[in-house]
């Protein structure tokens, strides 16, 4: 009877794994990040085109998305200690390295200033321009030309701060990515409120691409990373990371 009883639940046992679908997700990763629209946020779409090319690649990887929001102060210090799985959206710093290792590209933000209509930036270089004041986000990793120019710079907590900044005059120049000021200048009632038109300033100053920053401290396994660089770099040649951003209007 034992036998019988045995075999009888190896059978049931089969049974249940076979009525599992095939590409059910073995674990869920655990993402943070604060809002960077139009790429991604919590108020956004599906999170925004960034979040659905990192949803899908992981879902061709056999994982899932847990994605947190939160301030990127938080962000980075959560995921710095290992109580998120990564980053959401990091540009590449050399200094990060310590804590994080990058994915492959998941998109890309063009980097310049946005000025007041009425007071344009001469057009110099950027080491001419130290007479003037920057307005940048704290935490961010700014591109190295600007850094390097060591300008006068005033933080901000929040993109959206910065260009606050610049319109109620605290700053000549506010440090942003292009598309994330245009859907700031077009949806925050707080700038729309201050009348006072913002307008980007070519050339722009860098470009620089997102990734997943996987966290040192959570100790993924190298191949649960090396198969999602993989995938991501499928999603780069068949066009498809491309198409969803596309689609997206990104």
């Amino acid at each position: 009877m034992r036998t019988l009883a045995h075999i009888a639940c190896l059978l049931l046992a089969g049974l249940c794994l076979a009525g599992q679908p095939a590409d059910m997700p073995r674990r869920a990763l655990t993402l943070i990040s604060s809002d960077y629209p139009p790429y991604y946020g919590a108020s956004l779409p599906d999170g925004g085109p960034v979040t659905k090319v990192v949803r899908e690649a992981l879902r061709r990887a056999n994982l899932g998305l847990n994605m947190r929001w939160a301030s990127w102060n938080r962000a980075v210090a959560d995921t710095r200690e290992g109580r998120a799985d990564g980053l959401l959206g990091p540009w590449y710093s050399p200094d990060r390295e310590a804590w994080l290792l990058y994915s492959e590209p998941i998109g890309e933000n063009q980097l310049g200033f946005f000025v007041r209509k009425a007071a344009p930036l001469p057009s110099l270089p950027l080491t001419q321009l130290r007479a003037y004041s920057f307005g940048v986000v704290q935490g961010y990793a700014n591109p190295e030309a600007f850094t390097a120019a060591q300008l006068h710079t005033i933080e901000a907590m929040s993109d959206e701060l910065n260009l606050n900044a610049l319109a109620v005059g605290r700053v000549h120049a506010a440090l942003v990515d292009k598309g994330l000021a245009d859907y700031l200048l077009r949806t925050s009632t707080m700038l729309i409120n201050r009348n006072t038109p913002l307008v980007w300033q070519e050339p722009a100053i860098a470009k620089k691409t997102m990734h997943i920053g996987f966290s040192r401290a959570a100790k993924l396994p190298d191949s649960l990373i090396d198969k999602v660089n993989k995938v991501l770099k499928e999603m780069e040649r068949d066009g498809s990371k491309a198409a969803i951003l596309r689609d997206s209007g990104v």
